[in-house]
């Protein structure tokens, strides 16, 4: 994911995407833990996406959706494109 983040990295920010990411957890566990955990790992996501990869922090939005289901795969983070709209007045 990585590798294919930093090849479009000038295409994103040129034609003006934005990246939102959205980290989850399985159902294991309290779910106020579960919640603070999948916006952490949506913040770590961001993070390394901003530092590592160098894509500009404004274009990067995270958050955590917390309990996703009872399977390993639940514990994920999930990376979308949106394209920014331009409304003119």
């Amino acid at each position: 994911v990585s590798s294919l983040l930093s090849q479009i990295r000038e295409e994103v920010i040129t034609n003006g995407w934005q990246l939102v990411v959205v980290g989850s957890t399985d159902s294991k566990g309290d779910e106020t833990h579960n919640q603070t955990l999948s916006e952490e790992r949506a913040a770590a996501a961001k993070q390394y996406i901003t530092t590592a990869l160098d894509y500009p922090t404004e274009i990067v939005s995270s958050n955590g959706v917390g309990e996703l289901g009872d399977s390993v795969q639940d514990r994920r983070v999930t990376i979308s494109f949106t394209k920014l709209e331009v409304t003119e007045e």
